[in-house]
């Protein structure tokens, strides 16, 4: 278990960090649909103890919110940059199976939203799952994972980049891969 801890960690405290300095960016505090303040990460291990819990002095909540581009392989001609934005299918799986052990419940920004909007109760520890980009790998590798733990996520989509069949060069989804 302790190899999986800290790839994960680090994808939740990356986020956690980038949602923390994006807080004050050019659409105030209205950034994410409710989402200010972010508690200071002591450790990454408590950020994920903590997280879906409201803090007492400014009931705000926290959502863990992973963010993945690539689940595979990453091609062995590419810089060091652009591996990083590969997860190999097996720590994407350990991943998924981290979270399904400490009893994450996978949520929508809807679902925050409505949180936040009609107070509509979200389950207990709640975490999102992102995708950027539209990448085949999301359809083809992440998603019969995501199904296999009863997970959901959520895929940011560069529209003007799916074909209509997919872009076989670059290897994002089809519109027909992105429907399903």
């Amino acid at each position: 278990m302790k190899k999986i801890l800290p790839p994960l960690l680090l994808v939740i405290g990356i986020t956690a960090l980038l949602f923390a300095l994006n807080q004050q960016g050019p659409f105030g505090e209205s950034n994410l649909i409710g989402i200010s303040n972010l508690a200071p990460l002591s450790s990454s291990k408590d950020a994920v103890k903590d997280a879906g819990k409201k803090s007492p002095q400014d009931h705000k909540l926290w959502v863990p919110i992973l963010v993945y581009h690539h689940i595979g392989a990453a091609p062995m001609n590419l810089s060091k940059g652009d591996k990083s934005m590969f997860v190999e299918t097996e720590w994407f799986e350990k991943h998924l199976q981290y979270l399904q052990a400490h009893n994450f419940n996978t949520i929508h920004f809807s679902d925050l939203a409505a949180y936040f909007h009609d107070g509509t109760p979200l389950p207990p520890n709640p975490i999102m799952i992102n995708f950027d980009d539209g990448w085949a790998n999301m359809g083809t590798t992440a998603l019969p994972l995501l199904q296999k733990y009863g997970m959901t996520a959520t895929a940011f989509i560069i529209t003007n980049y799916p074909k209509e069949h997919g872009d076989k060069t670059l290897g994002y989804m089809s519109w027909d891969q992105i429907k399903t």
